[in-house]
């Protein structure tokens, strides 16, 4: 068998094994969709407000769009459309920065309950993807 042949007959394992991780990962982002539904939030809205809270629990202060798009690993167009949604819900409150044109971003109250709401069902469908 030359190598070409063998690296094609390999390439059908290993595409197998991504194609049944991502499908997995799916799944389990339906039973997180699920679970947030009663907030009115979408997915990648809960993504951000949960890592707005982490980051802000970290440095104990405000954090910038820039850093919570790090954090998700989401360009900075997503997250400030989904800052965005999340201001008008008044679940988080936008602030100018001093320095430069990004804004500082604090957790509201309901925003705070909210997550605490819902993180319990959050936590349940992941360990159902187990």
């Amino acid at each position: 068998m030359t190598e070409r042949f063998a690296l094609a007959a390999l390439a059908g394992p290993i595409t197998e094994g991504w194609k049944a991780r991502w499908l997995a990962t799916m799944r389990w982002r339906r039973r997180v969709e699920t679970a947030i539904a009663p907030a009115k939030l979408t997915f990648t809205e809960w993504q951000v407000l949960e890592a707005t809270h982490a980051l802000i629990e970290q440095t104990g202060d405000a954090v910038s769009q820039n850093q919570v798009a790090a954090a998700v690993e989401l360009d900075r167009r997503a997250v400030s459309r989904a800052m965005s949604a999340l201001d008008r819900k008044q679940l988080v409150s936008r602030c100018p920065c001093f320095i430069g044109t990004s804004h500082r971003v604090f957790l509201t109250e309901e925003a705070r309950c909210l997550l605490s709401e819902r993180r319990a069902a959050v936590e349940a469908a992941s360990k159902a993807s187990s």
